[in-house]
């Protein structure tokens, strides 16, 4: 859903995407302030989005372009958050999907409050987000995503410039292994304790539910997968599947593994022995990452 007449006049909310700490200082808003009695300008200036991964928690001034976002969704709705007033979807390759720049969003309001979900992540299909507290990723597999909502009053011809900052959503888990045996075909890494239906107001999994991620490169290396959780932080098992086909050749299951939002935890160890082989020393210390060895 793009324009709704009824609803909509001329430009009137601007979504600037700048993941940045930095708010950008280009102004515009005196080019396109309304007069007319009932609409006023809007401003969004969104930054503050946390994309440097090692460490997630560092920030780095980047923008939408460079963030390695593929996808940027916009929803407006109304002040009970139950109706769409707007929406746009931006894919970063394709120009078409975007009038001017990619994370450069207009549309024109009626004097109202709304709410303003802005979703930025990497897919190949949209996301579906069906009210400020639950956004779907059609795809199995989650990827980087970063959220904001926000509540925006317009009022007759008012400049309102909002500052707002997208949030990371998800944690990552990274598996760092040796080269398989020359009969494993592919690696599964199964989350028990994952999400992957998003609550945008709190950056949180509405549900808990295994995250699975499957890999057909059986050479040494790093594996990496992202999950949302249904808190901040929590301990979970995973489990580590070489597989010959569909016949599962070892399992290697760890557990309690550590994971946080915005934060990475790495397993590093050999998941090509018997079940039980070996020792694991978990350091569950948060900071820059979390080591698992095994």
């Amino acid at each position: 859903m793009r324009h709704h007449p009824h609803l909509i006049r001329a430009t009137l909310l601007s979504v600037i995407l700048v993941f940045a700490l930095s708010i950008s200082s280009c102004d515009k808003e005196s080019n396109y302030i309304d007069t007319r009695s009932g609409q006023g300008y809007l401003l969004v200036r969104t930054g503050g989005m946390d994309i440097d991964l090692t460490p997630m928690s560092t920030r780095k001034s980047t923008s939408a372009d460079s963030a390695g976002i593929s996808r940027i969704s916009v929803y407006l709705f109304d002040n009970t958050g139950t109706t769409i007033v707007d929406s746009c979807h931006q894919e970063k390759d394709t120009p078409a999907s975007y009038t001017s720049a990619f994370g450069d969003y207009g549309a024109t309001l009626e004097a109202g409050n709304y709410k303003l979900v802005v979703l930025g992540y990497k897919s190949s299909q949209p996301a579906v987000v069906l009210s400020p507290t639950a956004a779907l990723f059609p795809e199995d597999v989650i990827r980087d995503c970063f959220c904001f909502v926000g509540d925006v009053a317009v009022r007759g011809s008012d400049t309102i410039v909002l500052n707002a900052e997208l949030q990371r959503a998800v944690a990552r888990l990274q598996l760092v292994h040796p080269a398989a045996p020359a009969d494993v075909d592919s690696i599964e890494i199964t989350i028990a304790n994952g999400g992957r239906r998003l609550n945008p107001t709190t950056g949180l999994a509405t549900a808990s539910e295994p995250i699975r991620f499957c890999s057909a490169n059986t050479s040494a290396g790093t594996k990496t997968m992202y999950t949302l959780l249904t808190t901040d932080s929590l301990t979970t098992e995973v489990v580590i599947r070489a597989k010959q086909g569909a016949t599962t050749a070892f399992t290697k299951r760890l557990t309690p593994v550590p994971l946080m939002r915005n934060h990475t935890t790495v397993l590093t160890g050999n998941p090509f022995t018997a079940e039980g082989a070996g020792t694991f020393r978990f350091n569950t210390t948060y900071g820059t990452e979390i080591q698992v060895n095994f």
